[in-house]
């Protein structure tokens, strides 16, 4: 016989059927011996699956006192690592204001007050995966699976073109 079938493994259909809960060996087209049946499970597998199962029950929680503080102490990272990013798209909102109106952008005013500073990803006009072909944009990226993403795009257009020689201008 083949060292497959020198393998102990459980029939499902026994074991429904309440024939036998023992473990059997499997004939040479790899069935059960008892029944004919190709519903088996190596005892072995059976074996991992249970001790698997006790060590998840077993296991200690995994949000402690500790967890919380490092979440906290990342969140506090992330926050701070953005404020630029921030500073910057708040500021093109403050150039565009008037004493009269009080936000030009409200999308973008929930966007950066909604927005865990997790990610950010800058296209630039002239990328070939650009969502917005010729302009900037900046894609702030939730830290959730599956959470809400934010595209902003950005125009930008020539200033002042100087020309340096020697180091000076």
């Amino acid at each position: 016989m083949s060292e497959a079938s020198e393998a102990l493994y459980i029939c499902i259909d026994c074991e429904l059927a309440s024939r036998s809960d023992e473990p059997t060996r499997l004939n040479e087209h790899s069935l059960c011996l008892r029944c004919g049946s190709s519903s088996v499970v190596p005892v072995d597998t059976l074996r991992e699956l249970a001790a698997k199962a006790k060590r998840e029950s077993e296991a200690p929680p995994s949000v402690d006192l500790a967890h919380k503080q490092r979440v906290l102490a990342m969140r506090v990272q992330r926050q701070t690592a953005s404020l630029p990013l921030r500073r910057y798209l708040e500021s093109l909102l403050n150039a565009h204001e008037s004493p009269t109106q009080v936000c030009v952008c409200p999308e973008l005013t929930a966007a950066l007050a909604a927005w865990d500073g997790w990610s950010w990803h800058v296209f630039h006009s002239w990328d070939d995966d650009n969502p917005a072909p010729g302009h900037f944009v900046v894609e702030l990226v939730q830290g959730v699976k599956n959470g809400p993403r934010w595209v902003i795009v950005l125009d930008s257009e020539v200033v002042e073109v100087r020309s340096f020689q020697g180091g000076t201008s």
